[in-house]
């Protein structure tokens, strides 16, 4: 999608890229799965919400001053969520990745591995 765009309830499935985003959109309630590279590609300044990546190589990529809240990545080969530095990681749960969050860099809130303990309303989880 280009620059600006707005992406609702779309699904790619058994691709290279499931969705390559362009600076300053908005995803949500959409799905990538099966694809070989990464499920959500996002340029800088991205708003992606509501989103599931499954089975992908990275289920989500952020670029930097990206926003990615409650969305869910699992299954994934490498790594479920990427966040680029200075993107705002909040409200997302990873599980069955090889490794769940890559943060550095990003405002990202605590991860947490149960939502029974966790302690911030504003914590990722890792399950």
């Amino acid at each position: 999608a280009g620059v600006g765009s707005t992406v609702v309830a779309c699904t790619a499935r058994s691709c290279t890229t499931g969705f390559s985003i362009g600076q300053g959109s908005h995803v949500t309630d959409s799905t990538a799965k099966d694809c070989s590279q990464d499920g959500f590609s996002l340029a800088t300044e991205v708003r992606l919400t509501h989103c599931l990546a499954d089975n992908n190589n990275v289920g989500i990529r952020g670029a930097s001053a990206c926003h990615i809240e409650q969305n869910t990545a699992t299954n994934n080969t490498t790594t479920g969520i990427i966040a680029g530095a200075g993107t705002l990681l909040v409200r997302n749960a990873a599980t069955g990745n090889a490794s769940a969050f890559d943060t550095t860099g990003a405002n990202a809130g605590p991860v947490e591995t149960s939502a029974a303990t966790a302690t911030s309303p504003w914590a990722n989880l890792a399950y």
